[in-house]
Order: structure tokens, then sequence, then C-alpha cells
């Protein structure tokens, strides 16, 4: 047997029985979801179960909930000091999103907090990396370098109430001290079999701007529209006019989406023609040239087709999350140690991105990074294929084995090119 056989066989072994308590880190996330900046006891499990292990931990970081974990290797400083060799970071994000109502889902980790929820899965990415640092940390010996664990605050912003936790975690200094020379993250999605690995080379997430319409009219009685210009009847038509941005502008291989999220319009009593109506919603582009022209092809859309109705637009266009681009040579080296430990057949490379946004672009713009999604589907369980932000949303728990594996495998490939060859 090769010592690469025996680093193999004793990180599956690791994965396998850290994941039963994986799970309940997941669970126990799960009952307690916490929303963007009040992570609090999700922030202290991660940091408990990080100072179990021996890593040096630092709390509040970026005077936010964040947290991180040094775990060195073999051949990095002694007790603490500084290190040598590669620094890798494996990131999760923590926070639960804003949900009306009581949790639709009967099992024992149903949710005890009324309108907060874990639909996005973020408590299983916390439980990974938790899980990953654990089997990492049991074969320390075995490995150079540091892994830097960064668990992130508020990754569910849209930019409207609060700084994405990434950028301020980034402002702190969590990619320095010491400088980060890759970062790995895993996101959950149901759309994909349970225990795969989903990835792509270069843009894996188009990323996304705040579209903001304020349709403007003229107020008038319902008994005399011809005085007036209703703003309900001109944004109606400015909507279904965007549609035609990604059917009829742009190249159909594109990615390409604009939706609208909220509608507002209308003061007075129902025979009285609204004056304004506010659209809200989000435009999203995987190509940077492309996405530099939106703007223009949005407002010149939206005020023609407001126009024709004798009213007129306020178009603004926001920059908010770049695209998420996967750094090509760390994604081979990632999907060769994720074949090697879960088998190739369950390593699914991607021929487009999805039409999605992550505040992992912060690191991807900085360091080369890769994302990649685990799947968590299976349809035996058909209540882990509801989309993310579904009120019923779940996963397969027993793909998180597949995620630890797969977080450490391609750790250790990163930082020392240990191969986990069969």
């Amino acid at each position: 047997m090769t010592d690469t056989d025996d680093v193999r066989g004793a990180l599956r072994r690791a994965a396998q029985a850290i994941a039963p308590v994986a799970v309940e880190w997941r669970r126990t996330i799960h009952r307690r979801p916490e929303p963007a900046y009040q992570e609090h006891e999700t922030a202290a499990l991660v940091a408990r179960v990080l100072r179990d292990l021996g890593l040096g931990v630092r709390a509040g970081v970026g005077g936010t909930t964040g947290v991180v974990g040094l775990l060195h290797g073999a051949a990095a400083g002694q007790n603490g000091g500084a290190c040598s060799g590669r620094v890798l970071a494996i990131r999760a994000d923590m926070d639960a999103l804003p949900i009306a109502g009581a949790d639709p889902k009967d099992v024992p980790y149903r949710t005890t907090v009324e309108g907060v929820r874990h639909v996005c899965g973020h408590d299983a990415h916390v439980a990974m990396a938790l899980g990953a640092a654990q089997a990492l940390s049991q074969l320390r010996d075995r490995w150079a370098g540091t892994v830097k664990f960064v668990f992130e605050p508020a990754e569910e912003s849209l930019g409207e109430a609060f700084k994405p936790g990434a950028d301020a975690l980034i402002e702190a200094g969590v990619l320095d001290d010491p400088p980060v020379d890759a970062v790995l993250a895993l996101h959950v999605f149901p759309e994909y079999p349970a225990g795969t690995v989903a990835v792509r080379p270069g843009v894996i997430m188009t990323g996304m701007d705040l579209l903001d319409v304020d349709v403007i009219g003229e107020e008038a009685h319902s008994s005399t529209p011809q005085k007036g210009a209703d703003a309900i009847v001109a944004a109606a038509h400015v909507i279904l006019a965007l549609q035609t941005l990604a059917s009829r502008e742009i190249d159909p291989t594109e990615a390409v989406a604009v939706n609208i999220g909220t509608i507002e319009g209308g003061r007075g009593p129902r025979n009285l023609l609204a004056g304004r109506v506010t659209l809200r919603g989000l435009v999203r582009a995987s190509n940077p040239a492309l996405r530099a022209e939106l703007p223009e092809r949005v407002t010149r859309i939206a005020n023609h087709a407001a126009a024709a109705l004798r009213a007129r637009c306020d178009v603004r266009v926001t920059s908010f999350h770049p695209s998420v681009n996967n750094d090509p040579v760390v994604t081979e080296r990632f999907i060769a140690a994720c074949s090697r430990a879960l088998g190739p057949e369950r390593v699914l490379r991607l021929p487009l991105p999805r039409l999605v946004g992550e505040t992992f672009c912060a690191y991807s713009e900085r360091v080369p990074s890769v994302l990649a999604f685990l799947g968590t589907g299976n349809p035996a369980k058909p209540e882990t294929m509801w989309p993310s932000h579904h009120p019923r949303f779940d996963v397969d728990e027993d793909a998180l084995e597949s995620g630890i594996l797969a977080l450490a495998a391609a750790a250790l490939e990163l930082l020392t090119g240990t191969e986990l060859r069969d």
C-alpha cells in the first residue's frame, strides 16, 4: 500500500465517521436559524467546535458575527506561530433567510424561530466545513501548510440594508495574515443528485445587478382616463417588454435574465388611476461585456414601452454582485481530487453557468478560487426536491459525507499535491 493510498483511506474513514456528527450540527443550526449579522448562536457553535479541535479561532471578525479558524499542518509553525507552506481557505456562509410563517416541514429538526428559516442550505455549508476541519485535523501530521476556515455572515444580502458579509470580512483582512493562496466553497443544490459535485471552470454563477424602475404617469379619475396616464397599465407593458431582453435582444447562447420581484403603486381609492408605480428586481448576466450593456438596453426598452402609453420611466441599474469566476487551474485540481475521492461518475461538469448570484464573487475576484455545487436532491426522498428558497426546502443529509470528503480531499490536493488514487 502506498502512502497516498493510506491517506485516501484515512480521509474516507474520517469523513464517514464525522458525517453523523455533521448531521447533528446541521440540525442544531436548522432549528435555530438566524438572519444576517444575527448569527450569534451559530457563530458560538462554530467557534466552540473549532477550539475543541485545537484550531486558533477569531470570533467577531470585522465587528460582525464572522468566525475564522486556522489549522496548521505538520510543517507549520509551532504553537500557533508563523506558518509555512501554502494557505488554503474553506468558506461557509451562516445566515438564514427571512421567510414568513411557521416551518411547514414535519421533521425532528423543524425550525423553532418564527419568520426565519434555512431554505438555502447554509446550515449544511457550516456543518460540512466543520466536518472538513475535523477530518483534516485528524490527519494534520500528513500535510504541510495552513487551512483557514472562514465562516461568513450575511451572505443573503441584496445590498439595500447592510453590507454583504463577504465584503466585511475581506475588509477585516480574512484573505491576509496569513495571505490566502486559494479559496474553496460548496453550495448545496437540489437539482443535482445527492452526493454529486457539479462544477465548471470560468463563470459558474452569473452574478446580479439591482433593478429599480419608477413608472411615472399622471393621476386621473377612472371615468376620464384620457386626462391622465395610467402608471399601472404602463408598468404592465414595461414588465412584459423587459422579458424580450433575453429572448430578442441577446444571443440565445448567453446566460441572461431579468426579473421583477415587487410592484408598488397607487395611493388613492380604486377609481383613481395611479400616477406612479415602482418595480424592483434583478438583472443577471454572466458575460462581463454584455453585463456592461444591460443598463442602456433595460432603460431603452422600459422607456419606449412606457412612452407608448404617455408615461415615462426612471430606471436605475445598480452594480451589485459580479459573476463567480472559478479559476481554471484550481478548478481542474479540484475536479481531479473529487474524482479520486468520490469517483469520476459523481463529478459533473456543467456546460453553462447558473443564473444565480453569490457573495463568493468577492473572494474569486481577489484570489484563485473554486465554488462547486453539492447535489442534495433525491427522488426517493421527495422533501429534498424542493428548490432553493422554497418554504419546504430541505437536503438529503446523506450527501453531507460527500461534501466533507470533497472539501478535505481538495484541500489536500491544493496544499500538498497529494493524489488520492485507487
